[in-house]
């Protein structure tokens, strides 16, 4: 298996996200950064069920885009956005959780 440096600086802007990372290279643990200067081009998040894709990506854009005081609609299908959230920042954050999807499909059809 080859390995090769990854990026170790912090790249920000006003609209960038930052995902803190690290890597082995030579049998040694390195700090990194996954750099997304424009998340509004698209992000995609993949993985199994539990894989950790809310608490490693979507908590972090969250989290980062509150800070810089932007608005956002959280649509939360599964329920398991990062506790707590309503209270980070000091602001007062609603976060939608759908019941049931027939409900979500009936409100979709008025």
């Amino acid at each position: 298996m080859r390995h090769f440096p990854q990026e170790e600086r912090l790249l920000e802007n006003e609209y960038s996200i930052n995902l803190p990372a690290q890597y082995n290279l030579k049998s040694k643990w390195r700090k990194s950064w996954v750099n997304i200067p424009n998340p509004f081009r698209g992000l995609l998040v993949l993985g199994s069920p539990g894989s950790g894709k809310t608490y490693f990506v979507i908590r972090h854009v969250i989290t980062q885009h509150i800070g810089k005081k932007y608005s956002m609609f959280i649509y939360d299908l599964s329920s398991m956005i990062y506790p707590g959230l309503h209270i980070i920042h000091g602001l007062n954050i609603g976060i939608f959780i759908p019941l049931h999807l027939n409900f979500m499909l009936s409100i979709l059809m008025i």
